[in-house]
């Protein structure tokens, strides 16, 4: 080709003008002349190699034909020598193994005839041992048998003798004057007068330890029905002076509640020595009959022993028989094995010589051959030579036409050119094409052309184009090229698709004329038209899969992914309360429910206004859910029956209007009675009858794909299912009557998918339901709506498996052991202590800092924003901050502590987010600690980082000059912990151990000043009165503050936190101790360094000790009441303790509150005391609407 000669003369793929073209068809001229030239010279220097090379192969094949004829002669005589000599050995080898044969066959006779004996001889053995072990077996039976019928028979004789004994003493009796005189009967009377008197002793005994153990259990009855009765009084007469010391002054109150315990104590002691007691009779028995077991035990294994150790020796003597005989079998077949390998051993060796003879005979031949190959392949070659020089021959002519025809079509082109540019492709798509062999495709259409790959994920016609896969409203170009004999042939098509229209044909047929006079100067086979479903067979060999057309994609306007469902649900039930769908109309509401309300818009919770706690709950977390599942989108309205705001109108217009929310009402309209809404307890029956659970499906899915109709299983009716029914390889129907779901399991088929929704709308569709009902609500396994879950009882996943069954309850607590709480531990923790290592700090004391650095990032939803430093060491309960300080050591090295501080009421994202941020901050920085702090557990550390005192208001984040009315408590016990938290502005909740800012909104703030605070407070409160107000504070001591003072906090309160020991000057000290039976017995450990509110929880008790001069023993509302006795028993305990290192505290008493009740001496203790936090303990309810409506506010904000 004119590629191979060195020189490109033609570039069809770019534009060339006429000029162009004359001066390279003159350089294509002068090429061809000389290449002519050259190829002269060549064939004569190839004719004279060749006729050079003929001459010295015929010499050699002359010589090689003599040669041959001699190696032939040579090769038959010694294959006919080799014949003879591998027939003898043939001959020779196979009587020898005739022979062998016939030995071997002797031997494997012997050795089966000898292996059946031991077989036999060892069945018999194992038949005896098993038949004496049977025998031994029914020897202890029959012995075990036979002591207890003797037993049995003596037992039976003892009796008969008693009640002939006592049937001869009264005959005795009765003839007793006249055996006196018979002096020969005398005798026999006295002996049967001893008997008598034995039996009637004996009588006499276990009547009296009957009798006794009668009157002791009448006794212990009456013991403990007088102990009863007397608790009962007891506790009516505690009633009774209770109410009466309410009356009474509180040193009357404290003397009374000593006798009381001391009553208490004697009657616990009684009770412990009776129990003593009781239990050291009952464990004397079972020790009695325990031994009597035991006895009777032994001698039974006595007996085993002996009849186990009879048989083994028999066994062991049969075994040592057995093993002799098999030693002596083994020993003639050894030496019948040894004798055997001589004699092969010798066969082996005459065998290898005669090999290795016939491996050096064909080791000649091979040779002898090779050298006739090489002979033959040297023919072949100068064949092959002859050949090729054919070929090249052949090559070079056509190589001169196609010159020829390269010269003709660039006159041609010259002259269509007149001398302008001749444009090829004035898209430039067509620029690399036909550079590999194969097929291109390109689609053309709106004035583009694209090339198709080739394979396009492994999906023809669903993602994008691909080859094989057309567009019914598209052209394509399609190029296939070929190689042979050094250059490239083409095939040009076009296809047209049916439904293409006629300016994407006109397009194509342009862009197949470009590509045609792209390879103007190429060898293109055809140019081929094709059209859709009419394709030439050239066309349908390019796609061996064969073709695909696709059909144009027609797009339809839907009504998205987040429509709803405008559904009404009814939330009614005292014991437990259900959920289910009722029609959306007015008549459908009454005021002894709730009801839920879920559009496009919003999330509406009705409470009727005699509606339950338990249905208030129940609809509460199942809008909150609802809300989850739509991605927090919705927004959570709660209505209260009567109310006539902005939301209550949208309410009734949604409940009016049709399901597009067309022709509704906002008037606020009457619901119906609590009569009318029916009992309660009625309709939970009445819904608990028609639950209904169907299982679908075999449960083998390829078993499902193969069968005709899908069975179904009722598995529920008239109950609740159960979580554990649902299994991944069935689908499951749950009927409500009112509803109906489909629930589908990850590795179910399709048939019985749609088996389960057939059976649904069957089901749906049955006289007397609603119309909704007749469309199921299709579930996916681990996608389940909150509506479903709550008709299940069990665990979704969301909680800890774990199982509350009473049993397994009991059975786990069994196996621990009430201890005695040690008191001692209590007041002296530090004697019980474990040694520990020290941990490093890894920042360096203050007085080791040399220069630091502080800054405080405030959480705002997924991000943070950096403070001011005027706002260092201010919190708000409802945010959370990121605290960074970092400190910076000699030598340029620095070490940084990262807090993430989390406020009391702050919401779970802002915590999680918090979380979060210091987790990657700490992971970028050297030498970092990540802590989490939190409010009310700030440690000494962090409160030693800012400059000026910490306070934490209450709320969110607001500006500083819009603070308000604030009163803000200053506790700590130096300079660098004394900080303050805000608490309820209100004289009552002043304390006369802490100094106290108060913030009225106005020009100058106050300064309030204990009798017993310190310094450090006093000065810590005067810092942040003017810190937050920006003026000086105004100071007012205890006991002689401004009536504008009272006025600020509401007034003068009738009683404050003023006790003496608060009085002192002494820094506020106090200890808690948890107080918790949650894992069946009674434990107590002490609340950390830091106790705060926080540590009071609803489920269990605490302990508070106010500096030793004041106890409390708090009940959490949802505490029982065997954690409240022994925690009220604890606390008695722990004020009455006395040892030679702790003296008896006098005129301490322990004082019982009740959660929400907490009087202002046990709030004392507690810095900024919150309300709000109490009051969630109180109602769950309330405070989780709260918690809701903050949430929702903050995220419209």
């Amino acid at each position: 080709s004119v590629r191979s000669l060195g020189i490109r003369i033609v570039t069809p793929f770019c534009t060339m003008s006429s000029s162009d073209l004359n001066d390279a068809a003159e350089a294509a001229r002068k090429v061809g002349t000389s290449s002519e030239e050259r190829k002269r010279n060549a064939e004569l220097r190839r004719q004279a190699a060749n006729d050079k090379r003929k001459a010295e192969a015929a010499e050699k094949a002359r010589k090689a034909e003599e040669e041959k004829k001699k190696m032939k002669e040579k090769i038959r005589l010694r294959k006919e020598e080799a014949a003879k000599k591998r027939a003898a050995a043939e001959a020779e080898a196979a009587e020898k193994k005739a022979e062998e044969e016939a030995e071997r066959k002797r031997s494997e006779e012997q050795l089966r005839i000898s292996k059946l004996k031991a077989k036999e001889e060892a069945e018999r053995i194992r038949a005896e041992a098993a038949a004496a072990e049977a025998e031994a077996a029914a020897e202890a039976e029959a012995a075990r048998k036979a002591q207890e019928d003797k037993i049995a028979l003596s037992k039976q004789k003892a009796k008969e003798e008693a009640e002939r004994i006592r049937a001869e003493a009264e005959e005795a009796a009765r003839k007793e004057k006249e055996e006196q005189e018979q002096a020969n009967a005398g005798k026999l009377a006295s002996i049967r007068k001893a008997r008598e008197a034995a039996a009637a002793d004996r009588e006499a005994k276990a009547a009296a330890e009957a009798e006794a153990k009668r009157a002791k259990e009448e006794a212990a009855k009456e013991a403990q029905a007088k102990h009863l009765e007397q608790i009962a009084r007891a506790k009516e007469e505690a009633k009774r002076k209770k109410e009466e010391a309410a009356e009474k002054k509180s040193a009357l109150l404290r003397l009374k509640k000593e006798e009381e315990q001391a009553v208490l104590s004697a009657r616990s002691q009684r009770r412990k020595e009776e129990l003593a007691r009781k239990r050291a009779e009952e464990k004397a028995e079972e020790e009695r009959k325990k031994r009597e077991q035991e006895e009777e035990k032994q001698r039974y294994m006595e007996e085993r022993r002996l009849a186990k150790e009879r048989r083994q020796r028999e066994l062991e003597e049969a075994k040592e028989k057995a093993a002799e005989e098999e030693a002596e079998r083994k020993r003639q077949i050894e030496a019948e094995k040894a004798a055997k390998e001589e004699a092969v051993r010798i066969a082996l060796a005459k065998h290898k010589e005669e090999a290795q003879k016939l491996r050096e005979q064909e080791r000649d031949m091979e040779e002898e051959e090779r050298h006739k190959l090489e002979e033959a392949r040297a023919e072949e070659f100068a064949k092959e030579q002859k050949k090729r020089q054919a070929e090249l021959d052949e090559l070079l002519k056509q190589e001169e036409e196609r010159q020829a025809e390269v010269a003709a079509k660039l006159k041609e082109l010259a002259a269509k050119g007149g001398g302008g540019p001749l444009v090829v492709n004035r898209c430039g798509i067509f620029r690399v094409f036909g550079e590999e062999p194969g097929l291109e495709i390109w689609s053309v259409g709106d004035e583009q052309i694209v090339k198709i790959p080739q394979l396009k994920h492994h999906l023809r016609g669903i993602i994008g184009e691909s080859h094989g896969s057309f567009l019914q409203a598209k052209t394509y170009i399609l190029l296939h090229t070929e190689f042979s004999k050094g250059r490239r042939h083409f095939h040009i098509h076009s296809w047209v698709g049916s439904e293409a229209e006629q300016f994407v044909i006109d397009q194509a047929e342009k862009r197949l004329k470009e590509l045609e006079d792209g390879l103007v100067l190429e060898d293109v086979i055809a140019v081929h038209r094709e059209k859709e479903g009419k394709e030439s067979e050239q066309f349908h060999s390019y796609f061996p899969e064969g073709v695909e057309y696709v059909a144009p994609v027609v797009l339809r306007q839907t009504e998205g992914p987040n429509v709803v469902d405008k559904s009404l649900l009814q939330i009614k039930g005292r014991k437990n309360a259900h959920v289910l769908r009722v029609p959306m109309s007015p008549d459908s509401i009454n005021s002894g429910d709730v009801f839920v309300l879920e559009d496009q818009k919003a999330i509406y919770q009705w409470n009727g206004r005699k509606a339950n706690k338990m249905e208030k709950g129940k609809a509460l977390d199942l809008t909150i859910q609802m809300r989850v599942e739509r991605n927090a989108r919705a927004r959570v309205v709660i209505i209260e029956e009567g109310e006539e705001t902005h939301e209550a109108k949208l309410f009734w217009e949604a409940v009016t209007s049709n399901a597009k929310g067309e022709g509704g009402s906002r008037d606020i309209l009457p619901a119906k009675s609590i009569a009318e809404g029916g009992d309660d307890e009625e309709y939970e029956k009445l819904v608990l009858s028609r639950f209904k659970l169907f299982s679908v499906g075999t449960g083998v899915p390829e078993k499902d794909e193969e069968e005709e109709s899908i069975p179904h299983t009722q598995l529920v009716e008239g109950e609740e299912p159960a979580v554990d029914l649902l299994c991944p390889t069935f689908a499951f129907v749950l009927d409500c009557w009112s509803e109906t779901y489909v629930w589908i399991g990850k590795e179910t088929c399709v048939k019985t998918r749609d088996a389960a929704f057939a059976l649904a709308r069957s089901l749906g569709s049955e006289e007397g339901r609603p119309a909704w009902a007749a469309e199921p609500i299709e579930v996916r396994q681990e996608c389940e709506l909150v509506r479903f879950k709550e008709k299940f009882v069990g665990s979704w996943g969301e909680y800890a498996d774990f199982d509350f069954t009473r049993d397994a309850i009991q059975g786990n607590i069994a196996q621990l052991e009430q201890k005695e709480i040690n008191i001692d531990r209590m007041h002296y923790p530090a004697k019980y202590a474990l040694a520990r290592e020290e941990k490093k700090e890894l920042i360096p004391p203050k007085s080791f800092q040399d220069k630091t650095d502080l800054a405080v990032w405030l959480v705002t939803g997924h991000d943070k924003d950096e403070l001011p430093q005027s706002e260092h060491g201010i919190f708000f309960s409802e945010n959370c901050y990121i605290v960074i300080f970092t400190v910076f050591l000699e030598g340029g090295d620095s070490r940084t502590a990262i807090y993430h501080w989390q406020g009391r009421h702050s919401s779970r994202e802002d915590r999680g987010t918090s979380a979060l941020i210091a987790g990657e901050i700490g992971n970028r920085v050297s030498f970092a600690e990540v802590c989490r702090v939190l409010q009310g557990k700030e440690t000494d550390r962090f409160l030693g980082h800012f400059s000026s005192p910490v306070v934490v208001l209450a709320g969110e984040r607001v500006e500083l000059d819009a603070l308000g009315k604030r009163l803000i408590a200053v506790r700590g016990g130096s300079d660098d912990t004394a900080s303050g938290t805000e608490t309820v502005c209100d004289g009552a909740r002043l304390n006369s151990a802490d100094a106290y800012a108060l913030l009225d909104g106005g020009d100058t703030p106050a300064v309030w000043h204990g009798k017993g605070s310190l310094e450090c407070e006093r000065k810590a409160a005067a810092a942040i009165a003017e810190r937050l107000a920006d003026a000086k504070g105004k100071t007012e001591s205890e006991g002689s503050e401004s009536d504008a003072f009272w006025a600020a906090l509401g007034g003068k309160p009738a009683e404050y936190c003023n006790a003496p020991h608060l009085q002192a000057g002494e820094p506020v000290r106090v200890r808690m101790f948890h107080c918790s039976n949650r894992i069946g017995i009674f434990e107590v450990h002490e609340v950390d360094e830091y106790p705060s509110q926080d540590d009071f929880s609803p489920s269990d008790c605490v302990i508070v000790d106010g500096m030793g001069k004041e106890v409390f023993a708090w009940y959490g509302s949802n505490s029982n009441d065997k954690c409240r006795s022994m925690t009220l028993e604890t606390a008695n305990k722990y004020v009455a303790f006395e040892s030679p290192e702790h003296k008896k505290w006098e005129g301490v008493s322990v004082v019982e509150v009740e959660s929400g009740a907490e009087p202002l001496a046990l709030t004392a203790y507690f810095h900024g005391w919150d309300n709000v936090l109490q009051e969630a303990h109180r109602d769950p309810y309330n405070h989780r609407l709260r918690v809701l409506q903050k949430m929702q506010a903050k995220k419209a904000k």
